[in-house]
Order: C-alpha cells, then structure tokens, then sequence
C-alpha cells in the first residue's frame, strides 16, 4: 500500500511538471504572439540610417518571428554582389546587436544616439529578451530599396486610377 501511494504521488509530480513546463511554453508563445501584435501597430516606422523597420510576424507553424526591413538607396552599395550565407548570417547578427544596445541604452536612461523610434528598440528589445529564453527563431527579411514586386520584378503591378474606378463602380 505504501509502495502504491508513492508510485501515485510520484506519478503525479511527473504529471505535474511535465504540464507546468508545457505551461510555459504556451505562456511564452502567447507573450511572444502579443508583442509581435503590438509592435506590428507601429510599423512601418525608421531606424538607425533611415532604414525602414516595414513589418513583424509570427509563423506558428514555422515556430518563427520575422523582421521585415527595407534599406535605404545609400547603404545599399553593391546591389550585384553575391551575397554569401556568411554575409547574411553575419548581417543579421549585426542588426540583433544593434536592437539590442539601442534597447540597452534606453532601459540604463543614457541617450539614445541614433536616429530611430525609441518605442519600437523598446519593444523588440524585450521581444528579443523573451525569444532567448524560448526556442522561437528569428529570421530577418531584408528588401531592397526599391519598391519592386518580389515575384516577377520585371513586370510591375500597377493598377492606374481608371481601373480602380472600374472595378469599383461594376455593376
């Protein structure tokens, strides 16, 4: 009998645990869902270098949270160039970095000596905060300058004025 009774007690530690840890986890996701809508609310908005942060979302099925970020002509300067994964890889660490003592720098009351929305290196600093301590992945999405369609960039998508009246006076 005592045997059973800790067998069953044990048995409802481990249940307890295992369902506080996915507990957790739907917490963390739920947090991470909520700030991603409100930083979603501020955007498009401008960073350091007249960068444009354009959009954020969350992917659930992916398990991933993207940053969609347009350059500015000027710091585009080889628009040809191959870029390699190391590139990349090494591009987007610095913009991480970047977010992050900008949202350092905010939180310690020193000024913030770059151009920019103090609100949004609030709010993905605290974003990037909790995506460290989950195993949601970041992925940031850079565009060009330009205004160009990303599926065919030959063949702008371009409906003039008169169209639209058309379409919308169809009876």
């Amino acid at each position: 009998m005592k045997l059973f009774r800790i067998l069953f007690i044990g048995i409802i530690c481990c249940l307890s645990i295992q369902a506080n840890a996915q507990s957790n986890d739907k917490r963390a996701i739920s947090e991470i869902e909520y700030a991603v809508k409100q930083i979603s609310r501020i955007c498009p908005t401008y960073m350091w270098d007249s960068w444009k942060f354009r959009d954020i979302m969350y992917e659930k099925e992916s398990n991933t949270v993207y940053f969609v970020i347009q350059l500015k002509t000027k710091t585009w300067k080889n628009v040809n160039e191959s870029i390699t994964l190391e590139k990349m890889k090494e591009q987007t660490c610095w913009i991480v970095e970047n977010f992050k003592e900008a949202y350092e720098s905010l939180i310690s009351g020193n000024s913030l000596y770059c151009d920019g929305d103090f609100m949004l290196y609030l709010s993905v600093g605290t974003l990037l905060h909790k995506l460290a301590m989950t195993d949601v992945d970041l992925q940031i999405l850079l565009l060009k300058p330009d205004q160009e369609c990303l599926i065919q960039k030959d063949i702008p998508m371009v409906v003039d004025g008169k169209d639209i009246d058309r379409i919308f006076n169809k009876e």
